[in-house]
């Protein structure tokens, strides 16, 4: 349930500049950029869930292996998008780190 918790909250990210003297334009379109592509994460997370959602057996049923399968593949679907979100983050830092 965090995962589901914190993964929504993503729906809300929108990144924008920063006016740094002459770099307003190129911060603008990177965090639109960024914006863009952690709004796709956002998306692909809600179609991970649904299809976990939308699984037609009873997950309560301990003999019901097809449970195990779905859950292993969200799973990875999710550790995918922690991947892929967290290289976009890392990538957005190098790229904007100047001098202190």
């Amino acid at each position: 349930m965090q995962t589901i918790h914190q993964c929504r909250n993503l729906s809300r990210i929108e990144i924008g500049g920063t006016k740094v003297r002459g770099l307003e334009a190129g911060l603008m379109k990177q965090g639109k950029s960024l914006t863009i592509t952690i709004r796709q994460i956002h998306s692909d997370f809600e179609n991970s869930v649904g299809i976990f959602k939308a699984s037609g057996y009873d997950v309560i049923d301990i003999e019901e292996k097809k449970f195990d399968e779905d859950f292993y593949q969200f799973r990875c679907s999710v550790n995918e998008m922690e991947r892929r979100l967290a290289f976009l983050l890392f990538s957005f830092q190098t790229n904007t780190a100047g001098p202190l």
